[in-house]
């Protein structure tokens, strides 16, 4: 037993040996001074210590009473066991301090190992504690959680609640904002009909006002007009216009240089290339006319004065004066000079003819006044101021006297001197005024003192007299017309025969004409009437088939240089047969001694030759040898009948008589006969003044019965036509029942006032003539 025991204790204690060295060992080989096991322990310790601090120091009146004791416990114990572990540290290095601790630590190994007991069942106590809190936390969180879920539920609503009452703020914030918009809009379309309404309200006040006046003035109207209208009606007279209107408009593109010569390149360009070749040797012309184009320019724009144009008779004044006087430079320009003030155009052309209106100064005083009147009536009451009180008492037919006149022009010129008005007047035709030249004289000066007037100014034509040049020399320019003429007559001859010898068979004819341009352009002497008949005297010859080169030349040659010889050169080429002789007389008489306003009717000589009357002496009568009623005057029987008398008037008047081409007429009054000049009137009324001419009428009554016999066959041809009377115009055209209807009222108008003309001057007007309308 002993040996067992020895045993025994040998193993003990070689086990304890083995213990303290083994503990030695570690001791020694640590880096911390300690055995592994005491690092172990000494790190739960210290966890152990900071959790059960953690639990003291969070300590609140809610917390675990028991929790906090074990945990207290459990700290002290700890603390405890860390000074035990840091008593079995080393004191130093080496073996010997690393032997001793590895002793105290075997010695006191129960203790810790007690201790370690006593910590492990406190934290089992704790774990068990733990596990409860835990457990009641869970089951605390399980219902927090629901609570959650329902707090969650709740605030999902609510955020749902919230997104829609944010959507619908928000929408009621766009209809706030389009109620905002709308009512902007509402206050603009207000702002703009409270600006219309005010508008209006001003338009009406003016229209008011205005109506106010216009009252006033209908009114006044109403009370002037009578008066206005029968002093115009006293100043009027038939033929007022007649010579300006009888005035034919420029052909083959002359006069076309007047306002457009202001350069001499555009000068040169106007002249066509035939007409050029002519004026090669003239360059003198072509300087005249841009210097007279920059004269006529710079007049029309100064602020006063006079211009007299001057030429030889029939150079073409009248033609000039009515082409500026309407051409529309003229009236821009005089308008630019006028300015804000009112712009008054008169035209006076004088005409030395039986109608002593035309050429006298009762006339003119008339002709001036009724044109300025009628375009300013205004000034009525003070030019003619005694009108008003003789209104009733004074008939229209009552004209007014020449002192009259002339006093109530010097009244014009007064009321309208420094008022809101400018004239300008164009007068032709001065050496056609009647008197001497005294009386020629007193008129020049008479107009030279109007164009001193600012706000006046003239331009004037005459022959080349010494007593107008001299007069109006002082107070404006002169230019003579007559040496400006020579392209524009070239033009014309050039222009007449290509158009006159058109057809194949007058090419040669033609040819040959042209070659003699140059020579009529040189002869005429600026003469445009003597070039127009040399010209018409060719077309003729030519037309007779007489038209070669030489003899064209020779019949040129042979043309007097007057007019008045040219003339009965012309007419001594009619056929000398006394039937032909009779019925040229009768022809030329009819159109120079025409009592009517109206060139007659071309039909009246196409059925001349059907009249007895017309072609041996025989009592006058209305009817024809052939029937009216079954004539059909349509466009190609009007082309067939103007041929007729183009051969009638060639035979009969060798070009002194033409047919005229009335623009915009019927086809009934689409032609009319007329003298190829006003100065062919005068020279054949000469002839029968002085009985070179013997008159085809035996007495005033059958000159009277040949007129009325026919107009009557006019009327006749017309209602025969079924024109005016039948529910339907045969013509395509909407105006042709009121332009027929006008000519008839103008047919009888005419034709009983020359019937009254004649009964008030005792010649004995036969009631077979009044017999004759009756159909």
């Amino acid at each position: 037993m002993d040996a067992v025991g020895l045993a025994s204790s040998i193993i003990s204690f070689i086990s304890v040996a083995h213990k303290v060295i083994r503990g030695s060992y570690e001791i020694y080989t640590s880096s911390t001074g300690s055995t592994e096991e005491h690092d172990h322990t000494a790190r739960v310790v210290w966890d152990l210590q900071q959790l059960t601090a953690k639990l003291k120091a969070r300590q609140t009146e809610h917390s675990d009473h028991e929790l906090v004791q074990l945990a207290g416990a459990c700290y002290d114990l700890s603390v405890i066991l860390t000074k035990l572990l840091e008593q079995n540290l080393p004191k130093g290095p080496g073996r010997l301090p690393a032997f001793v601790a590895a002793c105290r630590t075997l010695q006191k190994k129960s203790e810790i190992i007690n201790i370690e007991a006593c910590l492990d069942r406190y934290r089992q106590q704790i774990s068990q504690r733990l596990i409860f809190l835990l457990l009641d936390a869970f089951q605390l969180s399980n219902a927090n959680a629901r609570k959650i879920e329902q707090l969650e539920t709740q605030l999902m609503q609510t955020l749902d609640s919230l997104q829609c009452m944010d959507e619908k703020k928000e929408s009621d914030l766009r209809s706030q904002q389009e109620h905002a918009e709308s009512l902007v809009k509402l206050n603009h379309k207000l702002e703009i009909l409270q600006q219309f309404e005010l508008e209006r309200a001003q338009n009406c006040e003016s229209k008011v006002e205005e109506l106010i006046l216009a009252t006033e003035h209908l009114s006044s109207l109403t009370i002037h007009m009578p008066m206005e209208n029968q002093v115009l009606r006293r100043l009027f007279f038939p033929s007022i216009f007649q010579r300006e209107n009888d005035i034919a408009d420029p052909s083959a593109n002359t006069l076309c240089w007047i306002f457009d010569a202001y350069q001499e390149s555009d000068l040169l360009a106007l002249e066509t290339a035939a007409v050029s070749s002519l004026s090669q040797n003239r360059p003198n012309e072509r300087k005249l006319r841009q210097s007279m184009s920059k004269s006529l320019v710079s007049f029309l724009h100064q602020n006063a004065g006079t211009m007299l144009l001057t030429g030889k008779a029939g150079c073409g004044k009248s033609t000039f004066m009515k082409y500026v006087s309407q051409h529309s430079t003229t009236k821009t320009t005089l308008q630019n000079w006028a300015g804000n003030t009112k712009l008054v155009l008169v035209s006076v052309f004088f005409w030395r003819s039986d109608d002593a209106f035309q050429s006298s100064m009762v006339g003119f005083w008339r002709s001036v006044l009724f044109q300025i009147l009628s375009q300013c009536p205004e000034l009525v009451p003070k030019v003619f101021p005694q009108q008003q009180t003789d209104l009733k008492g004074v008939s229209d037919a009552v004209e007014f006297r020449e002192p009259e006149l002339e006093l109530a022009f010097q009244r014009f010129l007064e009321h309208s001197k420094g008022k809101n008005y400018s004239f300008c007047c164009f007068i032709d035709g001065l050496d056609e005024h009647q008197g001497d030249n005294l009386s020629h004289k007193s008129m020049a000066t008479l107009l030279s003192s109007w164009a001193s007037q600012p706000f006046f100014k003239m331009i004037c034509s005459s022959r080349p007299e010494t007593v107008f040049i001299d007069i109006f020399r002082s107070t404006g320019t002169i230019s003579e017309f007559h040496k400006l003429n020579f392209g524009d007559i070239s033009n014309f001859a050039e222009h007449k025969f290509i158009t006159c010898l058109s057809t194949a068979q007058m090419q040669i004819a033609q040819r040959h004409c042209l070659a003699l341009v140059h020579e009529i352009a040189t002869r005429a002497e600026g003469v445009f009437l003597w070039a127009s008949m040399a010209v018409r005297a060719l077309i003729n010859q030519a037309l007779d088939h007489d038209d070669t080169e030489r003899a064209l030349r020779q019949r040129l040659q042979e043309c007097p240089d007057s007019l008045e010889a040219l003339f009965q050169q012309m007419l001594s080429k009619v056929d000398r047969a006394p039937s032909v002789q009779r019925r040229s007389n009768m022809a030329l008489y009819l159109a120079v001694h025409n009592p009517f306003k109206h060139p007659l009717n071309l039909l009246m000589y196409s059925w001349l030759d059907g009249l007895d009357w017309f072609q041996e002496n025989k009592s006058f009568q209305a009817s024809c040898t052939w029937d009216l009623a079954t004539e059909t005057y349509n466009p190609e029987n009007m082309c067939f009948q103007k041929e007729k008398v183009d051969s009638l008037l060639h035979q009969v008047t060798r070009g002194l008589l033409e047919v005229v081409s009335v623009p915009g007429e019927v086809t009934y009054f689409q032609y009319r006969v007329d003298l190829f000049h006003r100065s062919v009137r005068d020279f054949l009324k000469d002839h029968w003044k002085f009985q070179v001419r013997k008159s085809p009428f035996s007495d005033t009554l059958d000159e009277i019965r040949a007129y009325s016999c026919l107009r009557c066959l006019e009327i006749e041809g017309l209602v025969n036509q079924n024109l005016v009377l039948s529910p339907q115009p045969k013509e395509d055209d909407d105006n042709v029942r009121p332009k027929l209807t006008l000519n008839l009222m103008s047919i009888f108008e005419s034709t009983f006032m020359w019937l009254a003309a004649c009964s008030r001057s005792n010649q004995p007007l036969p009631t077979s003539c009044l017999k004759d309308f009756d159909f």
